[in-house]
């Protein structure tokens, strides 16, 4: 059984409003888990806010995309849940990238996690999309 349109929207939402309180509240780990290493250990340690400026700009849009998921979803605006779905997908294969070209070797297989990921979004997106969900 396919799960429900309107479930998907709202799992993925309170998925992305997770990951963007779990960068806010442990950005070094946060980095680890996206494939991006701080810069430097002690940097890391002591909270340099250069260091982690990118995971909380991420924390900000993940929140953001998670928000914006449940709210269109609650509103019932399909058009809106759909978007916000290509672009996170977008954002996505965009984070995939990153991790391609600035990962160490070691934690370069998340790649296939955000492309896997994205793609995954992005199939829904296109199904909510010829449903005619738009």
């Amino acid at each position: 059984m396919i799960c429900p349109i309107t479930t998907t929207s709202y799992l993925l939402g309170t998925t992305f409003i997770g990951l963007g309180a779990f960068g806010l509240a442990s950005p070094a780990q946060a980095q680890l888990t996206f494939g991006v290493r701080p810069s430097s250990p002690s940097a890391a340690a002591a909270g340099n806010p250069e260091t982690q400026a990118f995971i909380y700009s991420k924390a900000g849009r993940d929140l953001a995309f998670g928000a914006l998921l449940v709210l269109f979803q609650y509103r019932r605006n399909k058009p809106g849940v759909t978007t916000v779905m290509g672009l996170a997908a977008f954002a996505g294969f965009v984070d995939g990238l990153a991790v391609y070209k600035f990962a160490p070797p070691d934690l370069r297989p998340k790649v296939w996690g955000h492309c896997i990921g994205a793609s995954l979004i992005l199939a829904v997106a296109v199904v909510r999309y010829r449903a005619r969900l738009w």
